[in-house]
């Protein structure tokens, strides 16, 4: 429960790829990410990886926004690097801050849920009530209610 209160109070954070990043992109907290892998996960990585980048943050954005090390052993020094960066340049932070807070705009739409129905419900259409399944139907009133 404290968590979103200490992403806030937060001059900046290191936190481990994952959806925490989206927490601290919506505390406006800039971080340092990490994600450590064996070395046979680095060779897979090089044959499979699609996206350029590992943080949600990051592949929203598509670009870096939080420096990101992807390792097969410590990487301590430059990740403490990024972040004194930030703590010793409070203009560089702020500037993060403010590119955060654009992203989170871009992003934080109200309505996901209805958009999301409305997706399914205009996929699914053609074969609802097609002769298969249960015979039963969605309609308009009924996204309604379930959306509220």
């Amino acid at each position: 429960r404290e968590t979103p209160e200490a992403f806030h109070a937060a001059d900046v954070a290191l936190a481990v790829s994952g959806s925490v990043s989206l927490e601290l992109l919506n505390a406006t907290t800039p971080a340092v990410v990490t994600y450590r892998i064996h070395r046979f996960q680095w060779v897979l990585k090089a044959m499979f990886m699609k996206s350029k980048y590992m943080s949600l943050v990051n592949i929203l954005a598509d670009e870096e926004l939080f420096p990101e090390f992807l390792s097969c052993g410590c990487r301590g020094r430059e990740m403490g690097e990024a972040v004194l960066r930030w703590l010793n340049l409070p203009e560089e932070r702020e500037r993060l801050r403010r590119r955060l807070a654009d992203l989170r705009q871009q992003l934080a739409v109200p309505g996901a849920c209805r958009r999301a129905a409305q997706y399914i419900l205009e996929t699914c259409r053609p074969s609802v009530g097609s002769g298969g399944g249960d015979g039963r139907s969605v309609s308009n009133e009924s996204l309604s209610l379930a959306t509220g």
